[in-house]
């Protein structure tokens, strides 16, 4: 933007204008690419931040029970009778679970006299 002069050239007030514009205009672009800078690092922080917590707040998966019985091999021609014996079952062990966490009843207001 130029103000009207009173004749031809530049004249000194010209040239300052000019160089005022050029610090005004990099000022204010090195405060939009510190703005996107915060923003982005803000929102990489925070989505690593939140990945965390889902990690260590969720619920442990549990593997799915089977409803239907596993297939047996094909017996061959050739092979003998099996018997299934009583004993040989595996027990297994139950998993151990987290216990619930205790509710916490919030405390009534003290009042000072």
């Amino acid at each position: 933007m130029r103000f009207p002069s009173n004749g031809p050239g530049f004249g000194v007030f010209a040239i300052l204008q000019d160089i005022l514009a050029g610090v005004v205009f990099l000022v204010c672009l090195a405060i939009v690419v510190g703005v996107l800078f915060l923003l982005v690092r803000f929102l990489l922080v925070a989505t690593k931040a939140a990945e965390l917590y889902v990690a260590k707040n969720s619920a442990p998966a549990v593997e799915p029970v089977r409803t239907t019985p596993v297939a047996a091999a094909p017996a061959t021609a050739t092979a003998a009778p099996t018997t299934t014996v009583a004993s040989n079952t595996v027990a297994t062990k139950p998993v151990a679970t987290k216990p619930a966490p205790r509710t916490r009843t919030p405390k009534p207001p003290t009042t000072e006299p």
